[in-house]
């Protein structure tokens, strides 16, 4: 979970581009919905989701994972086969890879595969679906102070 503080400076750092941005076809995303994605698990049944929880819960307190800090990267635009994703992105740490493991680790022992792809850590902050504008945001994020939310 994001905490307090890094939901409200993503959240005005949104709300500032939202009522200044030229580009008014960017699908922002609610402050309530702001994450890091660990694993994306798609449709998952609650009981699963329970036990889940409650495994990592447990790993977590046998093998002593500290809380740790985030930080900010940079502000990045990728596409998927529908829309382009505003992300932030964050540095990776070792505590972080740790976590992530983890959850891998302990989805595989409820059926679900390995994920394949390379973590990326990042938190989605918009959405954008068609191309309209994307050239002038894409030059608009290389002058954008990136709010730092270690």
């Amino acid at each position: 979970t994001l905490e307090a503080q890094t939901k409200t400076l993503l959240t005005n750092f949104i709300r500032f581009h939202k009522t200044k941005s030229t580009i008014k076809n960017i699908y922002w995303t609610k402050p309530d919905h702001l994450h890091i994605t660990l694993r994306f698990l798609s449709h998952i049944e609650e009981d699963k989701l329970s036990l889940l929880i409650k495994n990592v819960e447990t790993q977590l307190t046998q093998e002593k994972i500290i809380p740790f800090f985030l930080n900010s990267k940079e502000l990045l635009l990728f596409s998927t086969r529908h829309e382009k994703i505003l992300t932030l992105e964050i540095e990776s740490n070792d505590a972080l890879m740790q976590l992530v493991e983890l959850i891998n680790v302990e989805t595989g022992k409820l059926g679900f595969q390995r994920e394949t792809r390379d973590f990326k850590p990042h938190i989605t902050l918009g959405r954008i679906k068609n191309n309209l504008g994307i050239t002038l945001l894409s030059v608009a994020l290389s002058s954008v102070n990136v709010p730092n939310i270690s």
